[in-house]
């Protein structure tokens, strides 16, 4: 089980760095949440609605980043003034870590299950 932590933890890190490598600078104009899929236990997943502004022109697009509500009603709104238009057309805000963060608090569990074993 701490394995398959460690995996989706690493997953979570690597997947926005690998996608925000090669991306286009884009002016963020509004992020706005939107429920992706409700889960038991009152809690949601969230994705993101992005408009933002590439060569004068506006443009919507979904956002790399997501965000899960664990017994915490509403959506976390994100707030950055940039991010990157990545190739598979989503955007990756610049100041919102959400899945970073997802993938260290899930090696933080990985560690704390592998201590409880030894």
């Amino acid at each position: 089980m701490a394995i398959i932590l460690m995996i989706f933890g690493t997953y979570l890190i690597v997947f926005r760095f690998w996608y925000r490598r090669k991306g286009i600078s884009v002016e963020i104009l509004s992020v706005t949440p939107r429920i992706i899929k409700e889960l038991p236990n009152f809690t949601v997943i969230y994705g993101y609605d992005v408009k933002y502004l590439l060569n004068g022109v506006e443009y919507t697009a979904q956002s790399l980043e997501f965000y899960i509500t664990v017994l915490v009603p509403g959506p976390m709104i994100p707030y950055s003034t940039t991010g990157k238009l990545l190739h598979n057309g989503k955007v990756s805000l610049d100041k919102v870590k959400t899945n970073m963060t997802y993938g260290v608090v899930l090696w933080v569990f990985s560690i704390i299950f592998l201590a409880e074993l030894y």
